[in-house]
């Protein structure tokens, strides 16, 4: 299996294959980061660049941050107020569960209300009655990403990262 991206927040790491001691070998590699994985994600970064650009253009006129705790959207559900670390949103589009534990290959999530795609399978979770947790594969280089189904944005980027080939 080819390497993929590391996309954890402070975490230049590699993976490939599927067993952890494969992964945490990996981990730290310079060479392989700069060679096989920052393109690929400096080419996520850009497929976003519309949506981030509407995201600093709403933030100038409401302060809102572009990168959210879900409470924001969401105050009514207390489920959401008892997220720290784990989970934030990009907008109000976009819902991310980076993998913050070292060889995890899994990640759990809390979605709010409402249908949530799952930007790399594609699977739809969710419910228009309530919230709901998800446990979802991470490998590195794929984190738990989701986007509110019948989203623009969110059909956008699967998309332009499909005519990119970054889609598993």
């Amino acid at each position: 299996r080819a390497a993929t991206a590391g996309a954890r927040a402070g975490c230049d790491c590699l993976y490939a294959g599927d067993d952890v001691a494969n992964q945490n070998a990996l981990m730290f590699q310079p060479s392989l980061w700069r060679e096989v994985m920052k393109p690929r994600w400096a080419k996520v970064y850009a497929a976003l660049f519309e949506y981030r650009k509407t995201l600093v253009q709403e933030a100038a006129e409401t302060g809102l941050p572009v990168a959210r705790h879900p409470f924001i959207h969401y105050p009514n559900d207390p489920e959401t107020w008892k997220i720290t670390y784990q989970e934030f949103m990009l907008g109000a589009d976009f819902l991310i569960a980076p993998v913050t534990d070292e060889g995890a290959t899994t990640v759990s999530a809390y979605l709010p209300q409402g249908r949530w795609v799952h930007l790399w399978t594609g699977a739809v979770y969710g419910s228009a009655d309530k919230g709901t947790y998800v446990t979802v594969d991470a490998p590195i280089g794929q984190p738990g990403i989701f986007y509110k189904e019948g989203s623009a944005w969110g059909e956008k980027l699967v998309e332009r990262l499909k005519s990119e080939g970054l889609m598993p």
